[in-house]
């Protein structure tokens, strides 16, 4: 069995006015720091979710692809991306 998955990250630097997608910024989640803040914790949860996934289909399942959408994927962290 094929898989492909969808990673949403709802992040953004700001808001577009055109954009009705799920998404968040720094300032409306009220962070000091920027999303460092919350990569991390974010993509652990991911990872549940893959995990899941797998438990769900079994080991055999072949993911071929991967899109990483949003939001503004490149606002995570390069390590927090690799984990995935």
């Amino acid at each position: 069995m094929n898989l492909a998955f969808y990673i949403h990250i709802p992040y953004c630097v700001k808001r577009c006015g055109y954009c009705d997608f799920n998404t968040y910024t720094p300032a409306e989640l009220q962070l000091t720091e920027g999303l460092t803040q919350i990569s991390n914790s974010y993509i652990d949860l991911l990872i549940k979710e893959i995990e899941f996934a797998r438990e769900q289909v079994g080991e055999s399942a072949k993911v071929p692809s991967i899109f990483f959408g949003g939001g503004t994927p490149s606002l995570m962290e390069a390590s927090d991306i690799k984990r995935v």
